[in-house]
């Protein structure tokens, strides 16, 4: 009398892989146990996040697992050269053979626009994308605390740890008023000189050039 038990195999579901017993002569109504293969098993892909590429590689092996495309990604999270993730993801059940696609960080991070804003969200912002900063403060128009210009371009690919220069108003600029002060002099008025009309000689009178004539007589 048949009986079956389900296994893994790599031959396709359903076939009859073995036996027991396997040959010879039995007594009638004897069990025979039959071996049906179920296709060949699953494995799980395991989750090789922050593995060196070489060690997720030998982690594959070892699971007869195989090494499928290798990406490079950029990550703020994942130090240059370790997985960020799979393809298939993590936890997810696989034949065995398959191969898995490692995307492997280039330690590049993409730097945010954070002109405009205050000073405390531009460093949180930074921060986010693993990236450092340093601010220099300088007097321009507009709100104190606003930052106005930054060291690497909005989008601009760095590395993580990088410092980012921000420029930070301050205070506003100093405007200089200039007062100009005007001294006028007076002009003299005649009865200041005594140049007026006067009933004085001003000076020695004039003499009579009338002559006069002796007659001889």
């Amino acid at each position: 009398m048949p009986a079956s038990q389900p296994v893994a195999n790599a031959a396709a579901p359903g076939t009859v892989v073995d036996q027991n017993p396997r040959d010879g002569m039995r007594p009638p109504n004897s069990t025979v146990q039959l071996m049906v293969s179920t296709g060949p098993g699953q494995v799980a892909v395991p989750d090789l996040r922050n593995y060196q590429q070489d060690t997720a590689s030998n982690r594959l092996a070892a699971l007869k697992l195989s090494v499928g495309a290798i990406n490079q990604v950029d990550s703020y999270e994942v130090a240059a050269g370790s997985v960020v993730s799979t393809v298939p993801k993590a936890g997810e059940k696989v034949a065995p053979g398959k191969a898995v696609t490692l995307n492997i960080s280039t330690g590049l991070t993409v730097v945010p626009d954070v002109t405009g804003m205050s000073q405390s969200k531009a460093e949180a912002a930074l921060s986010k994308v693993g990236l450092g900063r340093r601010v220099e403060e300088v007097q321009a128009d507009g709100k104190i605390g606003t930052v106005t210009e930054q060291s690497y371009k909005a989008k601009e690919k760095v590395r993580v740890g990088t410092e980012v220069v921000l420029s930070v108003i301050k205070s506003r600029p100093v405007t200089a008023t200039v007062t100009r002060t005007q001294t006028v002099t007076p002009t003299p008025s005649p009865s200041d000189t005594g140049g007026g009309p006067t009933d004085q000689p001003t000076g020695d009178p004039t003499p009579n050039p009338t002559a006069t004539t002796e007659l001889m007589p």
